[in-house]
């Protein structure tokens, strides 16, 4: 007998999925912020970065808004090497290592900071460091 979940399970069964997607969506969060989260470690937020290599002319310079550094602003530098978000994470108590991928970063910070936890402190800290960002551009 056809069941449409039988067949996805059959067709999708090769894809492996990161873990860190599992705990994205089986947070408390509300959808926006899971969302959010997502577009963030899939590298579709639109930051200054993201703007230049779509070539959208939407201002000239793509420094970070949040620090002096004046550093490209790219998802990585924004949310964990900026000296704002920076000062947020120490605040929190949750510690970056270096690494370019994403993903094993959030695994290795989680593994530290040994809380239940760790996804809502994580998304809702992103979520409120990007607001913060975008408060700054579009409303100086």
């Amino acid at each position: 007998m056809y069941a449409p979940a039988k067949f996805y399970k059959l067709f999708h069964q090769h894809i492996q999925v990161s873990k860190v997607y599992g705990w994205i969506w089986r947070s408390s969060c509300i959808m926006k912020t899971k969302v959010f989260v997502w577009l963030l470690l899939r590298n579709r937020l639109n930051t200054r970065n993201l703007w230049q290599r779509r070539h959208w002319h939407v201002s000239g310079d793509t420094h970070c808004e949040l620090c002096p550094l004046r550093a490209c602003e790219d998802r990585i530098h924004l949310f964990f090497e900026c000296n704002f978000s920076a000062r947020i994470w120490n605040y929190l108590q949750i510690s970056w290592h270096p690494s370019d991928d994403l993903q094993e970063i959030l695994s290795q910070a989680k593994k530290e900071f040994r809380q239940p936890f760790f996804m809502e402190v994580l998304m809702t800290a992103c979520w409120n460091i990007w607001l913060i960002r975008n408060g700054k551009i579009f409303n100086h």
